[in-house]
């Protein structure tokens, strides 16, 4: 916490090994998840907004090195734009089929012939079942978890709990959208879960390690008097509720 202390020297450091083992994978959604975490905690800890906006203006260009240099990465960008890819059009097929309010729970088709329905498209499966109301209403929910977890971090004391809360939650809610907006076919696909619903325990796991450091880091600790210690009482009530010697009561 000290104003000499190079955090951001260790953080980029350990940013930059985190990078390169999922680039080297190649694993792009995950990258920009991370890189996109990282940028946030750093905006929170003071990064001028000059620099943030400069980190911003490059991001086109790693897409581009992206596209020219990994051949998924252009198959996907060229299917979102050209069309002809299997899963999008099964997963349009399911939000099609399912309509407001869905054809039922367990009743849905499009699933037997999407791959990954279990993870990386079980958004367009609600979709089917439980209709578009149910999946705006999921929408809501997410954004709900998000907002009230800022509204949390900022209310407590301590930069720690403000920045670690924070970008777990911009994390969580991030994902969450990318998520559903591959799904609904409004950005290239992207193999990612939707937290605390897909399928797997890895999946299950890491957000149920996620949500758990943010209650953690949001909850409200009450003061503990320890043993042979007095609770401290506020000046002001301790006065209000002695007698005032002019009273009746002090007499």
């Amino acid at each position: 916490e000290g104003q000499d202390f190079p955090g951001w020297i260790y953080s980029a450091v350990l940013m930059a090994i985190i990078v390169g083992i999922l680039v080297l994978q190649p694993d792009i959604g995950m990258t920009f998840l991370m890189v996109f975490t990282w940028g946030f905690q750093m905006f929170l800890a003071g990064l001028p907004l000059l620099l943030v906006i400069g980190v911003v203006a490059l991001a086109p260009l790693g897409l581009w090195l992206a596209y020219i240099s990994l051949d998924h990465v252009e198959k996907r960008i060229d299917q979102f734009f050209n069309g002809g890819a299997w899963q999008v059009e099964q997963a349009r097929d399911a939000f099609a089929h399912g309509g407001l309010l869905g054809v039922g729970p367990g009743d849905g088709t499009v699933k037997l012939h999407l791959p990954d329905a279990h993870s990386d498209f079980i958004f367009a499966v609600a979709a089917e079942e439980y209709g578009a109301l149910a999946c705006l209403s999921l929408c809501g929910l997410y954004g709900f978890i998000v907002l009230r977890g800022f509204a949390r971090t900022m209310s407590d004391e301590g930069l720690f709990a403000l920045i670690a809360g924070s970008s777990l939650l911009a994390q969580f809610g991030v994902q969450a959208a990318i998520h559903m907006a591959s799904s609904a076919d409004l950005i290239p696909t992207k193999g990612m879960t939707l937290p605390l619903i897909s399928y797997g325990g890895s999946s299950l796991v890491a957000s149920g390690v996620t949500m758990g450091l943010i209650l953690a880091l949001t909850r409200r600790r009450k003061p503990v008097a320890l043993p042979g210690q007095r609770r401290h009482t506020p000046a002001s009530s301790s006065a209000a509720s002695r007698p005032h010697p002019l009273t009746n009561e002090g007499m």
